[in-house]
């Protein structure tokens, strides 16, 4: 098969289809084909077909790994924040109790 090696898994499809017709027609023999094309056809195909099943599984996973990193990291900066605000709140309350002598 002549050509660029680049889309040789494209073309290859008429010749896989002879070598086939030919074994089938001759019992007893096998016939294989090494190349560019055909070798990488197979393969090609494969990671197709599993990237495809994965993608709809992988997507959810990784937003759901990322959001939660993002709200594990929240969650000390809320704490904190919240013992800002009970410190002040707490400190105006004790400031409310006390006379004003401060003056």
């Amino acid at each position: 098969m002549g050509g660029d090696t680049e889309d040789a898994d494209t073309r290859v499809q008429p010749l896989l289809d002879a070598s086939e017709a030919t074994e089938k027609a001759h019992e007893g023999i096998r016939i294989d084909q090494v190349g560019t094309g055909s070798t990488a056809k197979g393969p090609g195909e494969t990671l197709g077909e599993d990237f495809e099943r994965a993608e709809p599984i992988s997507l959810p996973l990784t937003l759901l790994v990322v959001f939660g990193a993002v709200i594990a990291a929240g969650v000390p900066v809320l704490l904190a924040m919240s013992w800002v605000g009970a410190a002040i709140g707490s400190s105006s309350l004790a400031l409310h109790g006390l006379p004003s002598t401060w003056s």
